[in-house]
């Protein structure tokens, strides 16, 4: 068995010297030299073509940066290509080095499933190290201050976006791989691809955890931030609101007008400043008491629903038929209809048929185990 690893494709000639000395067909070689192809597996007469993509974080740009991976698995040699020096291959030639590792006596389809499954280790590295920071937006995004947020929340969803097109194909291709009838994969290689099966599953799986992150944090961001301005805007419409009535009395007795009463007055001008300040002062009392503290008349006005025992479950919308759920004690949760004033298990839920000792559980129920 032979392992050739080859750095660099910009050596075209060299590149079809190798193809013509193991056989390899020339679309097998215009994949190779096409660094753009998506992640596949094609199987030829002789040897296995598969395309993976592996992903490397670059800690100086923040930014994910991915090159080709091809490979020619036949039964004597495996041929990998990649676009530049470096990979992720070390921990493979360590197995290799040792003289009793397991690596050294299998076949060429148990070392491909190695160097595979250094990659999809490799993926979830990467999204670890994304997620992380993605982890760190939390305090940021609640605070929703730092005007660059948002441009942190659109580089993670750009990384990835950018980790799933890398890494979702990969998936769909060992999956091919795993479900391929080829003489060239041992029945005793079949479990080791599984387990890269669950890994890429994992990996995959991953991303769309953090990618649904992202976006809760955006809207998270953008709530807090809206918030913000509203109550900015409440503040000055108060101050508006406050002024609009000062500004309508000062106006009036600032015009050009020959004759106003109130002016050849002795204390007009005191009085004046009194008028003033008292209108202001009501007017703050006034929107200080009405803060929205106070439940609304329609909270007010509707009457609790009444349950076991007296039980008071909580104020719901009305209607002529609404749901709650009840937890009673011992944490079993039970959807409870309410129809006008009457109230009933729900015979048919999810957990099943409500049996005698639940039901008899209803009598220690408490509010705090009502969930609307």
């Amino acid at each position: 068995m032979t392992w050739i690893n080859i750095d660099g494709l910009h050596d075209v000639e060299n590149i079809g010297r190798i193809g013509t000395m193991f056989d390899l067909h020339p679309l097998v070689l215009e994949d190779i030299l096409n660094t753009g192809q998506r992640p596949k597996i094609d199987d030829y007469d002789d040897y296995l073509f598969i395309v993976l993509k592996m992903i490397r974080f670059d800690g100086q740009t923040q930014m994910v940066v991915n090159e080709q991976l091809s490979m020619v698995v036949a039964d004597r040699f495996v041929l990998t290509f990649q676009e530049r020096p470096g990979d992720v291959f070390e921990p493979v030639r360590e197995r290799i080095r040792r003289r009793k590792s397991r690596i050294r006596s299998a076949g060429t389809d148990y070392l491909a499933c190695a160097l595979m499954d250094t990659v999809v280790e490799n993926y979830i590295s990467v999204v670890e190290r994304i997620g992380e920071q993605i982890e760190d937006l939390e305090e940021e995004v609640l605070s929703g201050r730092d005007l660059g947020v948002m441009e942190k929340i659109n580089r993670l969803k750009r990384e990835t976006n950018y980790l799933k097109k890398s890494i979702r194909p990969a998936r769909e291709a060992i999956f091919q791989l795993l479900r391929l009838e080829s003489g060239l994969i041992h029945e005793k290689t079949y479990p080791f691809l599984k387990d890269l099966e669950d890994l890429a599953a994992h990996a995959s799986e991953a991303v769309d955890t953090y990618r649904d992150l992202l976006t809760d944090q955006l809207n998270i961001y953008n709530s807090a931030t809206a918030n913000r301005m509203n109550d900015i805007m409440k503040v000055l419409t108060i101050f508006a609101a406050i002024f609009i009535p000062l500004t309508f009395i000062a106006g009036i007795y600032g015009t050009n007008f020959e004759y106003l009463p109130e002016l050849r007055y002795k204390y007009s001008y005191f009085i004046f400043w009194g008028v003033l300040v008292v209108i202001a002062g009501a007017l703050l009392y006034y929107f200080k008491k009405n803060d929205g503290s106070e439940p609304s008349p329609d909270a007010r006005s509707t009457p609790p629903k009444r349950g076991f025992h007296g039980f008071q479950p909580a104020v719901i919308q009305p209607g002529p038929l609404s749901i709650v759920h009840v937890r009673i004690p011992g944490g079993v949760g039970l959807p409870i209809f309410f129809q006008g004033d009457s109230i009933r298990p729900e015979p048919h839920g999810q957990a099943g048929r409500i049996g005698r000792s639940q039901s008899r559980s209803f009598r220690h129920l408490r509010p705090d185990h009502v969930l609307v």
